[in-house]
């Protein structure tokens, strides 16, 4: 369609691996390299060597929309729910979403995705983070007060959530998405 409007146009496809303020962070600095200058095809190398080092991790808030998603059992939501357990997701090295730790509470579930979000930071002093939410604003912005407080981070950008994701893993779903040091 694109092509029947602009039929010189250029059209290049790159399978980020990644969803929400994920993609959002390797399409902000595909841009950054374009404003610098880059051709779309150092663009495109360089971004293909980001991809692996995405880190992206997932606190959610409410089993019973993970249940209704397939993603976790009923008896699993019910209990899970009576014990307050959160669950930690990430992105696999695949782009599959991943199941990765499960703790008790918000807090600690906050204080895991700090950690891994800052242990191989890859050159924070010109890296962004983006913190996507769905409906916990506050929460996001008390992360990325201790990012900034705790790192040499650039900057970090706050998003809501897209409807896609927000609507598997419900409200008070908060991601934090990096780039570290080493491929996943």
């Amino acid at each position: 369609m694109v092509l029947e409007e602009f039929p010189t146009a250029q059209i290049n496809i790159v399978d980020t691996l990644a969803a929400a303020a994920g993609e959002g962070l390797l399409v902000d600095l595909a841009v950054q390299m374009r404003d610098q200058g880059l051709e779309i095809y150092d663009v495109i190398e360089k971004l293909n060597y980001f991809i692996p080092r995405l880190r992206s991790w997932v606190l959610a808030d409410d089993l019973y929309h993970l249940m209704r998603g397939g993603r976790v059992s009923k008896t699993s939501a019910v209990i899970g729910t009576l014990a307050n357990i959160k669950p930690i997701i990430h992105v696999t090295e695949m782009g599959k979403l991943e199941a990765i730790a499960k703790v008790r509470g918000q807090k600690k579930g906050l204080t895991y995705l700090y950690e891994e979000t800052v242990k191989d930071l890859y050159h924070p002093e010109v890296q962004t983070i983006w913190i996507g939410h769905s409906g916990i604003k506050s929460v996001a912005e008390e992360m990325k007060a201790r990012i900034l407080k705790t790192t040499e981070v650039q900057s970090v950008n706050i998003v809501p959530l897209g409807p896609t994701i927000a609507s598997h893993t419900g409200r008070g779903t908060l991601a934090v998405f990096s780039l570290g040091q080493l491929p996943r």
